[in-house]
């Protein structure tokens, strides 16, 4: 193109040049048009002629005007170049110097025709050369207006027009240099150019030449400079040339700069070349640089090459300019369409060669707004309105490799399309997934690599996709994809696909990157065709093998024509059916269908129901209870929307050998408003119709089969509907009826009246691991009551009824979501016994603790962590000792396997009872805590009986403190400890009689001085025992209880006739009795022999029935004893009376003796006594006469009338002090 556009000039210039020698050389104004023609002739080497009018003058400056000039013919006769009008305007000094000086010239609507030969060469050098001296003539300002240069190549059969030339010219000389400006179109795009030139170099021939050209379609500036030769006769343009992209005046000063390019071209008729070119993008310190080279070959049959090294490309600063903005600067996402639309829009604005040619391009990015496209590799041919791609590679983002090859055709908008073979293949399908729809799909995310290959057609509205096959994780699928979506119609989406493994998700998530960035919306605005056959299908998180399915969905209406998986989780599943919307002017759903599933083991089915479905307790329920519905068979016939809303199901079929029947119906889809239903079940197994209701049962057999009927009707925009149902297995059922929710956040809330009747429940119980204390031989049910089911309870109030004739009352509560199992309520029954709750905490071991405790580890409580609180009222308790409780009242507490009955009143042994009860079972260590009090109980009702009659009478308090441990009960009895007091008030002791001692006495008198120990007891219990009694008084027995052994010691009872002394020890393991009661009598004045009259009962043995012993072993010393002690006071008594006979004999003598003596003596004592008065008297007249004389007289001289006074006196006093002597035998 550059060389035609210098062509042009070149004729323009010697157009001009000639014009310019005539005029000054050659004027004859006698006959000037004629010498005109003949000297521009000569000057141009070719024919000039003059068809128009000539005008001259010459005042004030020559000046020359002539219309219709023509210049030389080509072989057609076609003039070489013509002008409409041409002046110019001389000085005439300069003449004189033999110069001439054009100050002004003007060309209007020149035209210069140039002819390429065939073999490259001008032809307007061949029809002659001018012989005028080029350095004679100055050109100051030559105007052209209008100008037309045509240029026809030979060569390449192509030609070129530059028209509507308007431009400025000036030269000092015919060879140059030239200068020239102005506008011009070279076919029809027009622009702005400016040419300098230099003189020709007469040597090589060469001319420097330079220009700078404008298009006015393009913000773009070309600078060529370089030599200009003939080669061979063919012109040839080399240099260097510069390209530019123009921002305007206005550009902001921090905007980068333009785009830039420089090179080497080679330009010639037949080929243009850039050995080099260099092109600048961004920063001028730092630029984006893309490097090749370029050939361009216009010959016939020539082609082009260019190729392209670089760094990263920015489309859009090529097709819209720089952006602003630094590292920092983010480019807002668009959507896939925008950038196709962006890239093509840019490729379409790529002028594309005419003629054949290659273009490589290996760019290391591209980059187009937000996208980056790297390692790009193109190897594409010119085809008409497109290329051909041979070859094209390139890395999108998300690491995605694409291959194409084909024909892109880049028309208008709705003929640009692309035929040929595509491959895409993403290392990392969320950057691409990212980068087209401008968010990231979960199902995306889960896979790590995807693409697919095919033979396409794409256009805007059509996109076909044959030999497909895609690749998205491990899955492979093989078939074909078409999608059309013409303006104004709905899209259409057809799928046939194969393959080991198709994921809805996935598969929907790519396409959505070819539908839109709405993948939902998009592909639920298509009419949709699939054919589908995959080993595995994985679709809303549900995964089905061995699948076949045909199926159509179109605005709204969805045809299954088949739908086959040999296997969802499981369970072989069959679809079929069609619906759609907006029959009758409803909006919902209308049609029918009909699903299979048939099922050996559920499990997983059920379990992935209750993941998929709206989170519900009863799908939760079948899952936990999947084993119970093996060997499932179902069909369902479905009929929906017949009002445009409600949705039937008729249900049939068998489940784990057993048959199942029911209608459901829905009156609104998606709510439970005006829901009716009812269902059968019916199995031989009684068992599996328990599993199947979400118990946990033992494969136990079941006295019959099981059947259950449900009903639910009325069901109410609360939720909550009527709800009847009975379960019955042969004689045993259990009926109900309420209103109940039905909704999954208040499931089965409400109120139901309950009946349960059975002959025997314990099979039932036992089967469901419910098993009852005590129902080992039979539990015969009729209960009725009423059952409250809230959030946090179950409450069953109105309880009436007997269990196992047994008549039971009250109401319980069970607290829910708790965890543990925790009951509350008040209980009333007819009976209850200690066993009973002994085998609930301790196992079944404890169940008949009175037969003796076992040394069995303890088992596990009945109830295991469950915990309960009940007021417990009964009218008989069996304690498993004497006789029962009546009246009895408690509260029983259960935690943790501890059964604790608090607050015990009740009546028992004829008193009133009190206390608490403890037993506990912590992992197999049982333990027992017991505190009684017994008020005022009656000796009489519990003693032991002789011959029908109560050994004691009387009342008593009873306190007791104890507990104990153990891992068995026989070691929780042999360690039990504690203490306590009996207290015995007035008690009378029958069949004893303790005043005996005067009896046994005269009976051991009676056995003389030998008694027979053999004897004693006899006649001790012949006394002791009869219908006599004793009356005791208060007795405060205490007594401790210590390794299983009860005992008290110690106990004194005194009575008037014996004191009783007495101990007791009972073992509490084997019941048996060790005791032993004293009784030592009081027998006055004969107890005082060295021995104690004491006997001794013993008792031993069973506690009911022990044997009772007599020793009278001290009795038998004592008797004794007093039998020797007898008979040797008997002997002392004879030899008593000897020695008393002796002594009497002795003392009458003595008294004899004693007599003679004291009549000897007073009769000697009157004889003194007289004597001494007589010589008192005879002394008194002594003294009358002589005082002392008569006193020495008297005192010496001896009484008158004694022959031996002082002998008379000693005889009388041995006489009063010696005893008499008495007479000897």
């Amino acid at each position: 193109m550059l060389g035609r556009i210098l062509v042009f000039l070149g004729g323009l210039l010697v157009l001009i040049l000639f014009a310019a020698l005539i005029v000054p050389y050659f004027v004859d104004w006698s006959d000037f048009r004629r010498d005109f023609e003949m000297q521009a002739s000569r000057v141009l080497g070719k024919k000039v002629e003059v068809a128009g009018d000539v005008q001259v003058r010459f005042l004030p400056f020559p000046s020359v005007t002539m219309h219709d000039v023509r210049v030389g013919s080509d072989a057609n006769g076609k003039p070489l170049a013509t002008a409409a009008q041409f002046s110019m305007d001389a000085e005439l000094a300069p003449f004189l110097s033999g110069e001439a000086r054009i100050f002004k010239m003007e060309l209007d609507q020149p035209e210069i025709n140039l002819h390429l030969n065939a073999d490259g060469t001008l032809d307007w050098l061949k029809t002659g050369q001018s012989d005028l001296a080029a350095r004679n003539v100055v050109f100051e300002d030559v105007e052209v207006r209008g100008g037309t240069v045509r240029l026809s190549d030979d060569a390449t059969g192509h030609s070129r027009v530059i028209s509507d030339i308007t431009a400025t010219l000036s030269s000092t000389a015919i060879d140059g240099p030239w200068h020239m400006d102005g506008t011009a179109a070279l076919d029809g795009y027009s622009g702005t150019f400016t040419i300098q030139t230099g003189r020709p170099d007469p040597a090589s021939g060469q001319m420097r030449l330079r220009a700078s050209l404008v298009p006015d379609a393009w913000p773009v500036a070309a600078d060529l400079e370089g030599d200009v030769a003939l080669e061979e006769g063919k012109p040839v343009y080399n240099g260097d040339f510069r390209l530019r992209v123009e921002t305007g005046d206005d550009a902001d000063t921090d905007t980068p700069p333009p785009p830039r390019a420089s090179g080497k071209f080679t330009l010639s008729n037949a080929s243009l070349s850039l050995p080099s070119y260099r092109l600048e993008i961004g920063s001028r310190t730092d630029p984006y640089v893309v490097e090749g080279e370029g050939h361009f070959d216009t010959s016939p049959g020539g082609e082009f090459l260019l190729t392209a090294n670089g760094q990263q490309f920015d489309v859009e600063r090529l097709s819209e300019g720089s952006t602003s903005g630094g590292k920092s600067a983010r480019v807002t996402g668009t959507s896939a369409r925008k950038r196709l639309d962006s890239l093509i829009s840019f490729l379409r604005g790529i002028p594309i060669p005419q003629v054949p040619g290659k273009v490589v391009f290996q760019l290391p990015a591209v980059v187009a707004g937000d996208t980056t496209i790297r390692s790009v590799q193109l190897e594409a041919h010119p085809d008409g309105d497109g290329w051909q791609i041979e070859k094209g590679v390139a890395i999108l983002p998300g690491r995605t490799q694409v291959e194409a090859s084909g024909r892109l055709t880049l028309g208008d908008n709705d003929n640009t399309a692309f035929r040929g073979n595509l491959l895409v293949a993403s290392q990392q399908p969320t950057g691409l997934a990212n980068w087209l729809t401008g968010n990231v799909a979960p199902e995306i995310r889960q896979i790590t690599r995807a693409g697919f290959s095919a033979d396409v057609v794409l256009t805007r509205d059509s996109q076909k996709f044959n030999n497909l096959e895609i690749i998205a994780g491990d899955a492979s699928l093989k078939g074909s994809a078409d999608r059309e979506a013409p303006e104004g119609q709905v899209p259409k989406l057809a799928l046939d696909l194969s393959g080991n493994v198709i994921d809805y998700s996935t598969l929907s998530a790519l396409t959505g990157l070819a539908v839109g960035n709405d993948v939902k919306s998009g592909l639920a605005a298509h009419a949709i065709t699939a054919k589908l056959n995959a080993d595995t299908l994985n679709a809303f998180g549900v995964s089905a093998n061995g699948v076949s399915a045909d199926f159509a969905v179109q605005a709204g209406s969805v045809t299954v024509n088949r739908f086959d998986a040999r296997d969802i989780a499981g369970a072989t599943v069959e679809i079929s059916g069609q619906a759609q919307s907006g029959i009758g002017g409803n909006d919902g759903l209308s049609g029918s269908g009909r699903v299979h599933i048939s099922a050996a083991d559920p499990s997983a089915f059920l379990a992935l129901l209750d993941k998929q479905l709206p989170s519900h307790p009863l799908t939760g329920m079948l899952e936990d209870h999947a084993i119970w519905y093996q060997d499932t068979d179902l069909t369902a016939d479905l009929v929906f929307g017949r009002d445009g809303q409600d949705l039937s199901a008729l249900l049939s079929g068998t489940v784990n050998g057993g048959k199942l029947n029911g209608s459901w119906r829905l009156k609104n889809l998606g709510q439970l408003a005006g829901m009716t239903g009812q269902i059968q079940l019916s199995n031989p197994n009684a068992a599996v119709i328990f599993g199947q209701l979400g118990f946990e049962p033992l494969p136990l057999p079941a006295p019959a089969g099981a059947q259950l009927s449900l009903n639910v009707d009325n069901v109410g925009a609360d939720g909550k509907g009527d709800v009847t149902f009975r379960l019955a297995s042969g004689d045993t059922s259990l009926g109900g009826k309420g209103r109940v929710a039905l909704d999954a956040a208040d499931f089965l809330d409400g109120s139901l009246s309950l009946t349960l009747k059975s002959p025997d429940l314990e099979p039932y119980l036992a089967m469901n691991t419910l098993v009852v204390p005590g129902t080992g031989f039979g539990l015969p049910v009729d209960l009725s009551g009423t059952l409250d089911v809230a959030k946090d309870h179950f409450s069953l109030s109105a309880l009436s009824g007997s269990l196992a004739g047994n008549a039971v009352s009250g109401r319980l509560a069970l607290a829910r979501n708790q965890p543990v199992a925790r009951v509350s309520g008040a209980l009333s029954v007819d009976q209850l016994d200690l066993d009973w709750l002994l085998e609930t905490v301790f196992g079944p071991d404890a169940a008949d603790i009175s037969a003796g405790a076992s040394d069995a580890p303890i088992g596990k409580a009945y109830f295991g962590t469950g915990e309960a609180d009940i007021d417990l009222q009964a009218a008989s308790f069996d304690p498993g000792l004497m006789e029962p409780v009546t009246g009895l009242s408690t509260t029983v507490h259960f935690r943790g396997g501890g059964l604790e009955l608090d607050k015990i009143s009740g009546a028992w042994l004829g008193g009133t009872l009190s206390g608490a009860l403890r037993l506990g079972n912590n992992d197999g260590s049982g333990y027992v805590q017991t505190q009684l009090n017994i008020k005022n109980g009656d000796l009489a009702g519990h003693a032991w009986r002789v011959d029908g009659r109560p050994v004691i009478d009387g009342r008593f308090d009873l306190g007791l403190v104890s507990e104990t441990t153990g891992g068995s009960l026989k070691a929780l009895v042999d360690k039990a400890s504690g203490s306590g007091m009996l207290t015995l008030k007035n008690p009378t002791v029958n069949g004893i009689n303790l005043d005996i001692g005067d009896q046994l006495l005269t009976w051991a008198t009676g056995q003389g001085t030998e008694i027979r120990n053999e004897a004693v007891p006899g006649a001790v219990a012949s006394r002791l025992f009869g219908d006599s009694s004793v009356q005791l008084g208060k007795v405060d027995i205490p007594f401790s209880l210590s390794g299983g052994l009860l005992q008290a010691r110690n106990v004194i009872v005194d009575l008037p006739m014996a004191q009783l002394y007495g101990g007791l020890s009972l073992n509490l393991s084997d019941q048996t009795i060790s005791a032993s009661l004293q009784t030592t009598l009081k027998l006055g004045d004969d107890e005082d022999n060295g021995a104690s009259p004491d006997f001794t009962l013993n008792f031993s043995g069973p506690l009911a029935t022990p044997q009772v012993a007599l020793d009278t072993t001290d009795l038998n010393n004592f008797l004794s004893l007093r039998a020797v002690e007898r008979e040797r006071r008997r002997v002392e008594r004879l030899q008593a009376d000897v020695l008393e006979k002796q002594r009497l004999r002795r003392e009458a003598t003595l008294y004899q003796y004693n007599d003679d003596q004291r009549r000897k003596a007073e009769e000697a004592k009157k004889a003194a006594e007289e004597a001494a008065r007589l010589a008192a008297e005879e002394a008194a007249a002594a003294a009358n006469a002589d005082g002392k004389n008569g006193a020495a007289a008297a005192g010496e001289l001896p009484a008158a009338g004694g022959a031996n006074p002082p002998a008379a006196g000693k005889a009388a006093q041995s006489a009063q002090t010696e005893p008499a002597q008495p007479a000897s035998n």
